[in-house]
């Protein structure tokens, strides 16, 4: 089933072709995100006026993308509800003249649902039920996503959401709009821990929040600082603001997550993109019996939330022939893959060879020859560096080598990880990329 899906709720119109609701053919944006900065946020009439002059051309690229006509489409999609008003009509009542010009159902999708269900785009594997955290410019909620449709709120803000009051934030740090990144890079130069900000509760609903506290403390900082001639360290404010973000929502996630029993949480909404980083740290090992012969990587991964509490998980594979640094690769590889939001990482391995790619900038020159060496020779495992970059990207990693074999608890892990699934004859596969 293709489905021809229409997004109009604020300063984005959006066009996409979704086939069987798991694959996206094309998407089609226009982003009026520059024009709504001239004046420090979204202007409504403004908004709505260009939602009506570029719907229609980009109904037609949407299509012509993904390689549909008319009479591919199944039925219409569109965000009916909540957002601007005027903009929401514009997308909504150009998506019923569609339907009924191609006599296909129209499905009317409501906005913070529509953010947790992308979560199936990007995750084809994900199903319900899991928990959801919906963090955007006009909601903040933590869902209990029970099925496809059925779906309850545990927690959410009782006054300013938390993309509202990152904007706001900015603005008073003098930040353009829309101020999530721009704050964000700008808590990247602080270490924090300047700024004593409020950690608000709502009495009798643990996992409620409140932000406009938050919002408040930064306005009459900055204010202060201006007034007394004081100099306002803008990094460090950004830094405790965002780290505060993360202290309200964070703990109130592992909490509903505790109380419902599920294991997975899923993020949606454009500030579960941005916003502070979570630290996570990577331990990574690879073991080959022979080299090459049959070898396996280890990986645990490792985060504790604000409350203190432990997340860890383990990863391992076997091959039946390849080489220690494919695994070494393939340990790192793997642990970067698992992560599904961006995170600082501090990645920890006893592979002088992975460390050293990145620490003495071999990477770099060898990208730069075309992937060779310095005597012009072709680098080995260019699939594995290659994959290894591209899960890096996403992310803030911090390269470090520890001594193996040193009784370093979680290197022995990883090493005892990759050791066994090496020696698991049954459960070994082939290492395609690998040429003996």
């Amino acid at each position: 089933m293709k489905i021809l899906a229409f997004e109009s709720s604020c300063d984005e119109t959006a066009v996409a072709v979704v086939e069987d609701g798991r694959r996206v053919l094309s998407d089609a944006i226009a982003s009026q995100a520059d024009m709504h900065a001239l004046y420090g946020g979204v202007v409504p009439e403004i908004a709505s006026r260009k939602h009506v002059e570029a719907i229609a051309a980009l109904t037609e690229k949407a299509l012509a993308d993904a390689g549909c006509t008319r009479a591919d489409i199944d039925a219409v999609a569109v965000t009916y509800a909540p957002g601007l008003i005027g903009a929401v009509l514009v997308g909504l009542s150009f998506a019923k003249s569609v339907a009924y010009a191609l006599n296909v159902p129209l499905i009317p999708v409501h906005h913070v649902r529509g953010h947790i269900a992308a979560n199936y785009l990007a995750f084809p594997e994900l199903e319900p039920p899991f928990l959801a955290l919906a963090i955007s410019g006009g909601n903040t909620l933590i869902v209990d996503v029970r099925d496809y449709t059925d779906m309850v709120i545990l927690g959410a803000t009782r006054d300013d959401a938390a993309g509202e009051c990152f904007d706001k934030a900015a603005r008073v740090l003098g930040l353009p709009y829309p101020g999530g990144k721009p704050l964000d890079d700008l808590a990247k130069g602080s270490e924090g821990g300047v700024y004593k900000l409020p950690h608000a509760h709502v009495d009798g609903a643990p996992l409620d929040m409140s932000f406009s506290g938050l919002k408040t403390a930064v306005v009459n900082l900055a204010h202060h600082a201006e007034q007394v001639g004081e100099e306002l360290d803008r990094a460090a404010l950004a830094k405790d603001f965002a780290q505060a973000v993360s202290d309200t929502l964070v703990p109130r996630a592992m909490e509903a997550l505790r109380q419902t029993g599920y294991k997975t949480m899923a993020a949606a909404g454009g500030v579960a993109a941005g916003g502070a980083r979570m630290q996570v740290t990577c331990w990574s090992d690879g073991s080959s019996r022979g080299n090459p012969g049959p070898g396996g990587y280890g990986t645990v991964l490792r985060y504790v939330d604000p409350a203190g509490g432990v997340h860890e998980r383990e990863f391992s594979h076997g091959y039946r022939r390849t080489t220690n640094n494919r695994m070494e690769l393939m340990g790192a590889i793997v642990g970067l893959e698992a992560l599904r939001r961006p995170c600082t990482v501090t990645m920890v391995t006893d592979s002088q060879y992975v460390v050293n790619a990145f620490k003495q900038h071999w990477i770099s020159g060898w990208i730069k020859r075309g992937w060779k060496t310095a005597s012009k020779q072709p680098v080995k495992n260019v699939d594995l560096w290659k994959r290894l970059l591209a899960a890096a990207e996403p992310h803030d990693v911090r390269w470090q080598w520890v001594k193996g074999h040193a009784g370093h608890p979680e290197n022995e892990r990883c090493d005892s990880l990759a050791t066994a699934a090496a020696d698991d004859c049954k459960g070994r596969t082939e290492d395609t990329g690998f040429i003996d």
